[in-house]
């Protein structure tokens, strides 16, 4: 029997929190609720997801990849958790393609059906291949390049935890050296740190984010507080400083793009310090309605695609909707992808991992 793993579920509230600014990142920008400097810059979150996720997976597998069997195991186990509902939300904008296809001669639509959406583009999502130079562009449910790149990652993590992980300064020296070596893969081949523009190596900056994760986790092992101690007050500032200075820096992406590092240091700060769970912004991460983003935070990840579609189709082209009840719009939106990716959590990602014993993400 496994034994219990401790849960951040303040750090599930965050990955909820980032889904939602992503899924607000990709929509038109239509009114000011959607079009403004942080929201604009927004998809910079996802590499919230991938330290995290390092974070995470280190945390729960730290100790159980030893073997060839265990790292098919774990493998098998991530595949499992990812790859349903990535083809079904895949299928779905399949569907949508057809309905425009029906509907193209009374909408007049930005693209035509299947422009770029094409067969020829399927297979690199399909086969979650476009986070490698296969991509060819945000095609059918873009945004599924992180998923190909959380892949490689896990790929990546099974080779160390085998070969490198043997005890805790080769832990420590081999994820700096991952970091520094994928750091390096940019500049020298970019000249810059702007990762956030080269998509055909986006496995690559998943694998810095991924290993500050595990850098993150190894410096929260020393630097444990104890329980008894009372540092709310402290903890609830530094909470709070790190939700204003990531808004800020958010807003001056255009700026500081090309220092993306930046924003690494800035999430790895805020996971660090989050994971604690110990000032007033926990605390209110800790109620339900977070809790319960963090558990789709997945399902709203890759179901917002297809509700932007259908939000552009039904208010903008259709019903022509503007000033204020576009706002409504753009709200009831991302409130009916909550409740949808409640169904999807439900129906589609625990059906296929329920019974890997999964305590965590």
């Amino acid at each position: 029997m496994n034994p219990i793993i401790h849960r951040f579920k303040i750090l599930d509230s965050l990955r909820g929190i980032a889904a939602i600014l992503v899924f607000m990142y990709h929509m038109k920008g239509v009114t000011f609720l959607t079009n403004n400097k942080f929201i604009n810059s927004s998809g910079i979150f996802v590499d919230l997801f991938f330290i995290l996720s390092g974070f995470v997976i280190y945390h729960n597998y730290k100790k159980r990849i030893k073997t060839y069997t265990e790292a098919k195991t774990f493998f098998i186990k991530r595949f499992k958790r990812l790859y349903p509902l990535h083809f079904y939300t895949l299928v779905i904008i399949i569907l949508i393609e057809f309905v425009k296809l029906i509907t193209y001669n009374f909408l007049p639509y930005d693209k035509a059906p299947f422009y770029g959406n094409s067969i020829s583009t399927i297979f690199t999502n399909l086969f979650l291949l476009n986070s490698t130079p296969l991509f060819q562009g945000f095609l059918w449910n873009g945004q599924s390049w992180s998923i190909s790149a959380e892949l490689f990652c896990y790929l990546l993590f099974i080779i160390v935890s085998i070969f490198f992980f043997k005890n805790r300064k080769n832990t420590l020296v081999t994820t700096l050296t991952i970091i520094i070596l994928s750091y390096l893969f940019f500049f020298f081949k970019y000249d810059n740190f702007a990762i956030i523009r080269y998509y055909e190596y986006s496995f690559v900056r998943a694998f810095i984010g991924f290993f500050l994760g595990v850098g993150v986790y190894l410096l929260r092992e020393k630097t444990q507080i104890s329980p008894k101690e009372n540092r709310f007050f402290l903890a609830s500032l530094m909470e709070l400083s790190l939700i204003v200075l990531i808004v800020y820096l958010t807003s001056l992406y255009s700026i500081l793009r090309n220092h993306y590092y930046i924003y690494h240091l800035v999430f790895s700060i805020i996971i660090l310090t989050f994971s604690y769970e110990k000032g007033m912004i926990s605390y209110l991460f800790s109620k339900r309605v977070f809790q319960n983003l963090g558990l789709w935070s997945y399902s709203i990840y890759l179901n917002h695609m297809a509700t932007i579609l259908i939000f552009e189709m039904i208010y903008i082209k259709l019903l022509k909707l503007e000033g204020f009840v576009l706002i409504l719009s753009e709200l009831t939106s991302i409130i009916f992808t909550c409740i949808y990716s409640k169904y999807t959590y439900k129906y589609i990602e625990k059906r296929f991992y329920k019974k890997l014993n999964v305590t965590h993400k």
